[in-house]
């Protein structure tokens, strides 16, 4: 019933004067406090709270500064990295750049080799072939001169004449120096090393 009464006499009193009450009240707490707070300030007093305040202010203040610190630290460490990581891609392009430079200088190296070579093996040949014909002209005069041939040097005149045409010489060869050779007679001895024919 009590509270049935407390509504009845708010009516009576009337709800907006009862809310600017109520309203009043608050300004006049808040007034009283801030009142406090600059009574306390002028007289260099600090409450409890306003004491609490400040650490905490302080605290934060600190902590920004460590996270200032940590972030500069981060940002100088992730530069050095980064300078760290850029000099060894310059330094791994130049041994790249280097590599295909000594694999081109060695490629041609090895083609200039392989180029003197065959030029070296075409001068022997040619070498080679210039002895043996020189010698089978010799051989093919002598035999011929005597009118006969040896088994003996019949062997040797076809070996020759083998490795003659192996190292590409075959102009006179066959169209004279053969033929005619093989239609000399062959005449045996008894110190012929090849048995007779």
């Amino acid at each position: 019933m009590e509270a049935i009464d407390a509504i009845k006499n708010i009516h009576e009193i009337g709800e907006i004067n009862i809310f600017i009450g109520i309203i009043s009240v608050v300004a006049l707490i808040v007034l009283v406090i801030t009142g406090i707070q600059k009574f306390m300030d002028v007289l260099g007093l600090e409450t409890k709270g306003s004491l609490r305040r400040k650490a905490q202010e302080k605290r934060i203040a600190e902590l920004e500064n460590k996270i200032m610190l940590q972030e500069s630290e981060i940002k100088k460490y992730n530069q050095k990295l980064y300078d760290k990581q850029k000099t060894y891609h310059e330094q791994s392009i130049q041994i790249r750049s280097n590599l295909e430079q000594n694999q081109d200088l060695l490629s041609k190296q090895i083609t200039d080799f392989s180029n003197m070579m065959k030029d070296y093996i075409n001068v022997q040949n040619a070498r080679t072939i210039a002895s043996f014909r020189s010698s089978l002209w010799r051989m093919h005069r002598d035999f011929t001169n005597q009118g006969y041939i040896t088994a003996d040097g019949l062997k040797t005149f076809l070996e020759m004449g083998k490795l003659y045409e192996d190292a590409g010489g075959n102009d006179i060869y066959h169209s004279k120096l053969l033929p005619e050779i093989t239609a000399l007679e062959i005449k045996y001895s008894k110190d012929d090393i090849i048995d007779k024919i």
